[in-house]
């Protein structure tokens, strides 16, 4: 999706109408894979494209039976980070699909993108208050040559966050513990993996909408609503109602579109997995 159609589907996202939106069927004819998909930092890539280039759960057929499949409030006054989206994850407790936030005192929680629950809630040590809002984490992207869904073993993915005091943790996304000595940062509002680094994103452009399986999402700041269109026709396809405020970007992978928002809650939709 070029700057100028993910302009036009911000538009919206500010309560403005459609200007001339185009989308190029290049975007919905996403190709159909087993894989499990990643959202691996603000704007799902290293290149902040905002595509879910793997979707095949949500389609304009599917979406409009959507719903808020959980609400897991976490902390009680802390502000939120956007989330992101491990696909696919071995654990002692089997495989599942984790989503991880930072809030701004400097927890950092995983939660089953399935069902909601805390997987884990890793409390990091800082030494003061240097950054006064959260950054969205980053997860490593799997190398090239890797199969995701194989059940062997599994590569090393570090999942970079960074505390309140501005130190850079490298954490095991299977139990958040310090995978790496911490190190000295800077205060950033969100991070990026490059070449195996992690590093700051240069310009933060929280484009609440995204694009997935030919559907664009979009995420209304003012009220907390989704909103989901096809990305050709522009029809409306779907509409959640108010949540809450919200300055969180969208992270959505295999069938679920998550955000965060100003009640200290992460919210996700999708399917019920009895449906």
């Amino acid at each position: 999706m070029n700057h100028r159609q993910i302009a036009n589907y911000n538009q919206v996202a500010a309560g403005l109408p459609f200007v001339g939106m185009t989308v190029a069927r290049a975007f919905v004819l996403f190709t159909v894979t087993l894989q499990a998909a990643d959202w691996l930092n603000e704007g799902g890539d290293a290149h902040q494209r905002n595509v879910q280039a793997l979707e095949r759960e949500l389609t304009p057929a599917s979406v409009p039976a959507l719903k808020l499949i959980w609400k897991r409030k976490l902390g009680e006054q802390a502000r939120l980070s956007s989330p992101i989206i491990m696909g696919r994850l071995i654990t002692f407790r089997g495989t599942v699909e984790l989503v991880f936030v930072t809030s701004s005192d400097g927890h950092v929680y995983a939660v089953d993108g399935d069902f909601g629950k805390v997987f884990w809630d890793r409390k990091l040590d800082s030494q003061s208050d240097v950054c006064r809002d959260p950054a969205t984490p980053a997860l490593t992207p799997n190398p090239p040559d890797v199969d995701p869904d194989d059940d062997g073993e599994q590569p090393k993915r570090p999942l970079y966050v960074l505390a309140p005091d501005a130190m850079l943790h490298s954490l095991n996304p299977i139990d958040g513990k310090d995978g790496a000595m911490a190190r000295p940062f800077h205060c950033s509002s969100a991070l990026v993996v490059k070449r195996s680094k992690a590093a700051a994103l240069k310009t933060r452009r929280v484009a609440r909408a995204v694009t997935a399986g030919g559907v664009a999402f979009v995420l209304i700041p003012s009220t907390g609503e989704l909103q989901a269109f096809d990305a050709v026709t522009h029809a409306a396809l779907y509409r959640s109602g108010p949540t809450s405020p919200t300055t969180s970007a969208l992270a959505v992978a295999n069938g679920h579109v998550c955000f965060t928002a100003s009640d200290a809650a992460l919210y996700c939709f999708g399917f019920p997995l009895d449906r």
